[in-house]
């Protein structure tokens, strides 16, 4: 695998197995299962004339929605083409010529470094006792790099960061003069996560910045929109270096009418709590797999049987079941013994649930 691959790729699928789209049911893409808000779908087809327009580079309703919701200056908020885009305008405007990155993690992280030359300095956190982040050790590196990246809560292993710890490195690498770029994508599947995000905290941050997605809770994917949140002078630079329209009108519309959407977030978040648990039992009765309890809505796996590799395991629910699942072997530091499992709903759990049963005795059938 490309060590770039992402999960959600229904294209590649479609043409390698000659699958209708609409049969594939995706565990790969951790995307709220409840789908686009109904209110959103028709705010969308009701504002398709908005294209013949050029959006508001701006964005002045977007971060007048965003600070309202969230209790910050406007001026201290940057929307962007999907927080992707943002982990590359910061590494542009930051320049560091060494990068530390806790790996397992987002692939993403290394790949825009490297756009610009960047030496990447790799900690892994890959023991036979888990993968949790040892803070004290990303200090002890700390003094030989420019910039430091956090996912929190982790992608793909769910780790989940306590807000002490990273307040902690924070200021160490203050004293350092380290900057951290600290990627909150899946801080809304987390319980509690109003608690455990750093978001507020980024406008008075002299040496981090906090990334937020629209992506995960809102199911929208496809759109393309996500949001930076940091100390004002930080903001004004990076502006300046955002290419100009970077959020079409659409993605602009959609995003402050998501905002309101309330119910439908508590709606979303209580769902997936209750499922990723459900889940998540179920997937320990099976003998061969060892899931890692999940903080987010998706859980990571490790195979215990030899005989099954995460290839040829996603290969086979592909071809027969029409199902995906994001082989990790691609993420630096692991190997062809890691899924990861998006929660989706009871029934498509279950489904995949079976299948996974269905494959265990197909390939000790007879034995």
């Amino acid at each position: 695998m490309d060590n770039f691959t992402h999960g959600g790729n229904l294209r590649e699928i479609v043409d390698k197995y000659n699958i209708n789209e609409s049969k594939i049911v995706d565990f790969s893409s951790n995307i709220n299962p409840l789908g686009i808000p109904d209110s959103i779908k028709k705010l969308i087809a009701a504002s398709i004339d908005k294209i013949y327009h050029y959006p508001d580079p701006e964005y002045r309703l977007l971060k007048e929605k965003l600070s309202i919701s969230l209790g910050i200056d406007a001026r201290n908020l940057l929307p962007g083409n999907g927080s992707n885009e943002l982990i590359y305008l910061l590494v542009n405007t930051l320049a560091p010529k060494r990068v530390l990155i806790p790996v397992p993690t987002y692939c993403e992280y290394e790949r825009a470094a490297a756009a610009i030359d960047s030496e990447c300095v790799f900690l892994s956190f890959c023991g036979d006792d888990g993968f949790d982040f040892d803070v004290d050790k990303i200090v002890d590196l700390a003094g030989g790099v420019d910039v430091i990246f956090i996912c929190n809560p982790n992608n793909p292993t769910g780790w989940l960061w306590q807000r002490e710890e990273i307040e902690y490195l924070i200021k160490e690498c203050e004293k350092k003069n380290v900057f951290l770029i600290i990627d909150e994508a899946f801080m809304d599947f987390v319980v509690e996560g109003d608690k455990a995000t750093l978001i507020r905290s980024a406008a008075n941050g002299n040496n981090f910045a906090v990334l937020r997605s629209f992506t995960k809770i809102f199911a929208i994917p496809g759109l393309r929109l996500g949001y930076l949140a940091g100390n004002k002078e930080l903001v004004k630079k990076l502006s300046e270096r955002q290419s100009t329209w970077s959020v079409n009108n659409i993605a602009q519309l959609v995003g402050s009418k998501l905002l309101e959407n309330y119910d439908f977030i508590i709606k979303s978040k209580e769902y997936i709590f209750r499922e990723r648990e459900v889940f998540f039992g179920e997937l320990e009765n099976i003998i061969w797999l060892e899931p890692f309890k999940p903080s987010a809505n998706f859980i990571f796996c490790k195979i215990k049987d030899h005989k099954i590799t995460s290839g040829k395991l996603s290969n086979y629910l592909a071809k027969n079941f029409r199902i995906l699942i994001r082989d990790c072997s691609n993420f630096r530091g692991l190997d062809n013994s890691f899924i990861r499992l998006a929660v989706k709903t009871r029934e498509e759990n279950k489904r995949l649930l079976n299948c996974l049963n269905k494959y265990y005795k197909t390939l000790n059938k007879g034995k």
